[in-house]
């Protein structure tokens, strides 16, 4: 019985932070489940698997799935946030702002980068289909010289959500490479024409 008298005040200190979190933990979960329903009941799974097939996964997890984990975490850390301000520890609560404020530039991220990557194959598969009756090699490489490029762009615009208000690769760098990859695709283009 004295240990838990010991114990009441630091209880009682931490309790507002204890009920944030139990809160935080069960909207969350809501949300998760909320987010499954919404794409499921307005058919957007659906279409998703219509135009992506198999291919509309990010990791292991379909689209909406995805998008719901991504979800309930932002709101978990919403509220871990809070909590761990009313318990007073003020750096862990900077640390967690900076982290709740850079999780939109990484799911925005991840999205172009799916979204992208979709794109560059279903460009490919019309180009190739397009040209394929005239040549099936001009088809294949007019269809691959599709596919880099939105690919590229896709990089380019990825690595500066990545990037954003974070500096985890130097600015200086992504320009160095993206003007490298440009030279030297303009290099090879100019001798393939010039040569042949």
């Amino acid at each position: 019985m004295t240990n838990l008298q010991e114990f009441q005040p630091l209880i009682e200190a931490y309790m507002p932070a204890i009920q944030i979190l139990a809160t935080g933990i069960f909207i969350s979960i809501g949300l998760y489940l909320l987010t499954e329903w919404v794409f499921h009941i307005t058919g957007i799974e659906k279409l998703l698997l219509k135009f992506f097939g198999q291919r509309a996964r990010i990791g292991k997890d379909a689209l909406p799935k995805a998008i719901g984990k991504y979800i309930a975490v932002f709101v978990f850390l919403l509220f871990l946030r809070s909590a761990v301000d009313s318990a007073g520890y003020s750096e862990l609560e900077q640390f967690l702002s900076r982290v709740v404020e850079y999780l939109p530039h990484l799911l925005l991220a991840l999205l172009i980068t799916f979204f992208g990557i979709q794109s560059s194959e279903t460009a490919h598969n019309i180009i190739y289909n397009a040209v394929r009756f005239e040549s099936k090699k001009t088809a294949a490489l007019l269809g691959n010289i599709g596919r880099v490029i939105i690919l590229f762009f896709t990089f380019s615009i990825t690595l500066g959500q990545i990037n954003y208000g974070v500096d985890i690769i130097p600015s200086y760098l992504i320009i160095s490479i993206l003007i490298g990859i440009v030279a030297a695709a303009s290099i090879a283009f100019g001798l393939a024409f010039g040569l042949g």
